[in-house]
């Protein structure tokens, strides 16, 4: 090969180099690698921060359960005391109405008539007496008789009014009866009413814990909820610059195979024209060669 053939393809060597892309796609191709496991790596953490966002939501759900059968069986106790306070209010004011009733009664029926008769039946029989034993005038003996009548008509209203006495005195029983047994079922109901409302005070006390171990839950979701945002932000963040790179990668790829190609095609019509030159210069060295031969054997040289 001549010197300036050498210096022609030292030439177009130059001129290539200084036409080159700007840009490594190796360096890129690395930074693309590195975005794209950035993004993976953020995607993992997000997926991590979801299913334990899920997993605090899942035993928030739990705890609402267990709160709203707590408040169910509680506001239960509550309705149930309230109504045997009811009763046993109800009961109270019966048997104070019987008392009232039944100290009135007695005020305006005051027993006492029993002496009252007793005395009239012993008038009654001195008065038979002497009817049956003593010889009386006529006028005498009426007069005894009209005072038996009197008597035993005073006997008869006194013991109508003691009858109605005797009655009064066993509804008054009757009423007392009663009223022992209102204060008793008073007493039984009281005895509801502060088991009920002790259990539902049990239940109370124990929604206040479910209800601070839910607001713990709820700030941690949330917390775990925000990262979970951020992160998977921050992810798409990476992705998107790493699809922009590949953009890139890709335009210096397609850049350098053209100048590869571009370069190649140079090189290959550069050789060619050598081996061409070579090849003529051959033959001109052939026909050199026969001259000579002509010359020293004294014929004669044609060029």
């Amino acid at each position: 090969m001549t010197e300036q053939q050498n210096a022609t393809i030292e030439d177009n060597g130059e001129n290539t180099e200084q036409q080159a892309p700007q840009g490594d796609p190796r360096n890129a191709e690395r930074e693309f690698r590195k975005l794209i496991e950035k993004r993976n790596e953020l995607n993992d953490n997000a997926r991590q921060a979801r299913d334990e966002r899920d997993a605090l939501n899942e035993q928030k759900k739990n705890l609402v359960t267990e709160m709203r059968r707590l408040q169910t069986e509680r506001d239960s106790k509550n309705a149930e005391a309230r109504e045997w306070k009811e009763k046993r209010n109800e009961f109270q004011r019966q048997a104070k109405s019987l008392i009232e009733n039944k100290r009135k009664m007695r005020k305006d029926n005051a027993p006492g008539n029993a002496g009252t008769i007793r005395a009239l039946e012993n008038e009654i029989r001195a008065m038979e007496r002497v009817q049956q034993t003593t010889v009386l005038t006529v006028a005498k003996e009426n007069d005894l008789l009209d005072k038996l009548r009197a008597k035993t008509k005073e006997l008869e209203q006194a013991k109508l009014v003691y009858s109605e006495e005797a009655k009064l005195l066993s509804d008054v029983k009757d009423i007392d009866a009663k009223i022992d047994e209102l204060f008793k079922s008073a007493d039984d109901a009281h005895k509801s009413v502060v088991t009920l409302s002790n259990e539902g005070q049990t239940l109370h006390d124990q929604i206040g814990p479910v209800l601070e171990q839910l607001k713990f839950l709820d700030a941690k979701s949330d917390e775990k909820h925000q990262g979970y945002i951020q992160l998977r932000k921050d992810a798409d963040e990476h992705h998107a610059k790493a699809m922009v790179l590949r953009e890139q990668v890709q335009k210096l790829r397609d850049e350098r195979a053209k100048m590869y190609g571009e370069r190649k095609q140079e090189v290959q019509n550069t050789n060619k024209d050598a081996r061409e030159q070579l090849f003529d210069e051959a033959k001109l060295e052939d026909k050199a060669d026969d001259a000579m031969k002509a010359l020293l054997a004294g014929g004669k040289i044609s060029l």
